[in-house]
């Protein structure tokens, strides 16, 4: 077997380790039954894949509000192997260490560098968040094996220039978007993209022009947004809500009540009753519909962006400081027993990597990229890093999950500037007097 082969081979089983290391050390702290509900947001994806088994009454509520990617992934799980959380993990964990090997294909196929590929994989093997989000039943290790498929598969159509790529780079990034909603402008993004990208980094026999490299590229996210607004339809008409999902409407309430909760110097809780009353006094009603509820948050939304904007950007942006530097929280439910002691050594890293670490080494892998004119990865990477930058402002509270698809762009840049600095610090190594003396 070839080395490069071996390499791969390694960091895959190393993945594959590391997973389930932790989940052995996970069920010995929680069962296989108490996982299926160890988030609400579990909790809900659940109760609505036993509803389209028809084990249960449906709930429409939640495939409005998450999309319906991860529910029939979980009945086509039930359906298999039975309602059960083990399954499940088993699937995500080897989902997540097969990604390791697609995100070396995919920084391959940007930089041309099997070192950086490496770099990337690695990362992606050892992720904290991408280990524990594989052992736990929630949307993110499935949207960023599929949201990373979809692109390496449009990269692959850069390269090969041929029609099936792109078809299948659509299909599989609207099953993303459909999976978790956080995807939703990327094919907006990828049009933008092609448009702007020098045309010197692509075979010009098979795209001699860029009308040509538009005729075939766009193939992608035309496929994509199809699929998503026939899905938007299906919304409006069932819900009366020409959404992809509910999850972002949901978003934006969330950040409007936290600016006013700041303002007011109150609870969140309290400003949601606010909102609900002054709804029930004027309509003369006991409940909100759906459909009402969410036509409040745009209309406080529309009203707190025109009265106080400065105030709502500076909490949307501080939502992002807090959002890309968060740690992992998934452990305080899989493993309550350690979450001291993890949570005494995050704390530790938490200030150092997660603070300047990364987020430095992100900018100077950028930098250089920028530098050396390599405007294919430039832009790809830096238009999805900002694309989950500016989306992670409408979160809270997740902690590390909702910057959790970043990775994709981050990890790439960062193996980058490892593998470029690596060379002159160990020449460096090697010149030093100790060295010499010896």
């Amino acid at each position: 077997m070839p080395s490069g082969w071996r390499s791969l081979l390694f960091l895959c089983i190393l993945a594959l380790i590391l997973r389930l290391a932790y989940l052995a050390v996970m069920l010995n702290q929680v069962t296989p039954e108490q996982v299926m509900g160890l988030t609400s947001d579990t909790a809900n994806y659940v109760t609505t894949a036993k509803g389209l088994l028809g084990l249960q009454a449906l709930e429409t509520q939640w495939i409005l509000l998450f999309g319906p990617g991860y529910m029939v992934f979980l009945a086509g799980c039930f359906l298999l192997f039975g309602v059960g959380a083990l399954p499940v993990m088993l699937i995500q964990i080897l989902l997540s260490s097969v990604t390791c090997l697609l995100l070396y294909a995919f920084a391959k196929e940007l930089t041309g560098s099997r070192a950086v590929g490496y770099g990337a994989a690695l990362i992606s093997a050892t992720s904290f968040t991408a280990i524990a989000q594989s052992t736990i039943l929630l949307s993110d290790t499935l949207f960023f094996f599929l949201f990373l498929t979809g692109n390496l598969l449009f990269l692959k159509g850069l390269r090969s220039g041929k029609r099936s790529s792109f078809v299948w780079s659509g299909l599989i990034i609207a099953a993303a978007v459909l999976t978790r909603a956080v995807g939703q402008f990327w094919p907006l993004t990828l049009i933008i993209f092609l448009g702007v990208l020098p045309m010197r980094y692509l075979d010009r026999t098979i795209f001699p022009s860029r009308r040509a490299l538009f005729r075939r590229a766009i193939i992608a996210p035309l496929v994509a947004l199809v699929i998503m607004g026939g899905w938007m339809v299906r919304n409006s008409v069932v819900h009366g809500m020409p959404v992809v999902a509910a999850s972002g409407v949901h978003g934006l309430g969330r950040l409007t009540a936290y600016a006013q909760m700041q303002m007011d110097n109150c609870e969140l809780g309290e400003v949601f009753a606010t909102w609900a009353e002054e709804y029930k006094r004027e309509r003369q009603c006991d409940t909100i519909p759906l459909r009402d509820w969410y036509a409040i948050v745009e209309h406080k939304a529309r009203r707190m962006a025109a009265e106080h904007p400065w105030e709502l950007a500076y909490y949307y942006f501080g939502r992002i400081n807090v959002n890309i530097t968060a740690a992992n929280e998934l452990y305080f439910h899989q493993l309550p027993r350690c979450k001291y002691t993890i949570s005494a050594w995050l704390d530790r890293s938490h200030r150092i990597f997660l603070h300047y670490v990364i987020p430095l080494m992100t900018l100077g892998g950028f930098a250089l990229l920028f530098k050396r004119r390599l405007w294919l990865p430039v832009l790809f990477l830096g238009l999805m890093y900002l694309l989950f930058f500016f989306l992670v402002g409408f979160g809270m509270w997740q902690g590390s999950r909702l910057f959790f698809p970043a990775q994709i762009a981050w990890s790439v840049v960062v193996s980058y500037l490892v593998v470029d600095l690596w060379p002159r610090w160990r020449a460096q190594r090697l010149v030093s007097p100790g060295l010499i003396d010896m």
